[in-house]
């Protein structure tokens, strides 16, 4: 039914099947994914010791968006409108990226294709 529903143009340019997308979203909808996802991370930094890292691979834009965010806000702090008297060391997070974004080789893709949508992030809690 999903396949019928795509434009004939669409149909050439997928590498997947088009149903898997459909798929993906209900189960991510079903099992409430992001939502656990968000919980986990904020439970794993809570829990972090100082000098200690936490990683994170994300399979998925959505989650890896999450992630992005949220470890750019533990690193840099809130946004602060223009204009508020505060120097850089009064927004101090606590936190240093230790990997921004690593993403799989060619070679691991080749050897597992599974690995092809993967996103690693890392931050580590400043002692």
């Amino acid at each position: 039914i999903v396949a019928r529903a795509l434009p004939a143009r669409e149909k050439r340019r997928r590498k997947t099947h088009p149903a898997t997308k459909v798929f993906q979203a209900i189960r991510m909808l079903i099992n409430d994914e992001l939502a656990c996802l968000r919980r986990a991370l904020h439970a794993g930094l809570t829990l972090l010791a100082a000098d200690a890292v936490l990683a994170v691979v994300a399979f998925h834009s959505l989650e890896d968006r999450l992630v992005k965010r949220l470890f750019r806000d533990c690193v840099y702090g809130a946004d602060l409108p223009d204009g508020v008297p505060v120097t850089a060391k009064q927004t101090a997070s606590g936190y240093a990226y230790v990997a921004r974004l690593i993403k799989p080789s060619e070679r691991e893709v080749a050897t597992n294709p599974r690995a092809r949508s993967a996103r690693l992030r890392a931050i580590r809690r400043v002692a």
